[in-house]
This record gives structure tokens, sequence and C-alpha cells, in this order.
């Protein structure tokens, strides 16, 4: 397969593969394909000039306040996870602390619809430990994982 993208001169960090160097990588289709010493051989393809810059992969963002429902007005699923990918990050875990609070599934549900049809990331919703912010009363932790729930925190 042959690249349809050079990204070139980039210092490249990826620790899973212990790489940190100034290298060109080959994207073909969406999929590294191969980061090379740079060459001065312009390939015939669309070429990125990446001098200077860092490529890395995604960011994850363990601790978002994406606010929706109910403080839409701070912020939504739309504007926190575009907000998100400008910086860098290509997912992030959101915080319970909506209005209502994510300690049911049929919430945490309707929560998964709006990350649907909104989420310009991936975005991992993480819900209440405790039932309507009453921290004598836990939620259900295995039917809010059953309804998508990537865990559970008694952030705020």
């Amino acid at each position: 397969m042959q690249a349809d993208l050079v990204i070139r001169g980039a210092q490249v960090v990826d620790p899973a593969n212990e790489v940190n160097r100034v290298a060109d990588v080959y994207v073909a289709q969406g999929h590294v394909l191969d980061v090379a010493p740079p060459s001065e051989e312009l390939p015939a393809c669309e070429v990125l000039e990446a001098d200077g810059l860092i490529l890395c992969p995604g960011l994850i963002d363990a601790h978002v306040h994406l606010r929706e429902p109910g403080g839409e007005h701070k912020e939504t699923v739309a504007t926190g996870t575009r907000a998100a990918l400008a910086g860098g990050f290509t997912a992030v875990c959101c915080m319970p602390n909506t209005d209502p609070p994510l300690d049911r599934p049929e919430r945490l549900k309707d929560l998964l619809r709006i990350i649907e049809r909104d989420a310009a990331c991936h975005v991992f919703p993480l819900a209440a430990a405790v039932m309507d912010e009453d921290r004598s009363r836990l939620s259900d932790f295995a039917a809010l994982k059953a309804a998508g729930a990537y865990g559970v925190t008694d952030d705020a």
C-alpha cells in the first residue's frame, strides 16, 4: 500500500513504541504505514510540513465537565468535545455532575444519545457513585455499567 499522506519532519512521540525523534510519518487511508528518518525525497502524495511540531497519539482527558444535561449555558457535549480536539485530545471522560446527576441507567442512556449525536471525539461517561448526591446511598454500579458507564466517581 502506498502512502497518500506524508507528515514530514515532526517530532514524533509515541511512548508505546518507544519513539521520540524527528521523523517522517507515512499514512494511507488514515493508518500509519511507517515512521522513518527524515527524507529529502519528495513523495508522490500530499505532504504536510511539520518541522517544529509534535506528532503523538491522541491524548485522553480523564476529567472533564461537559455539563450536559442541565448546564448547557456553561458547556455541551458538542462544544466540550470540539474544544478537546482543538487541544489534541481525542477522548475524554466526562464527570457525572450534571443536572440531574448521572446516577441512574436511564439518565446515562439519555446522555449516550446526546454523545452519539453531538460528540466530536470519543466520550467515556462516568456515573455518579451515589444517588441524588446523598453519600449514604450508593448507586447501582452494575446497572450503570450495563447502561454504558465506563466507571463511577464521587466527583462533585
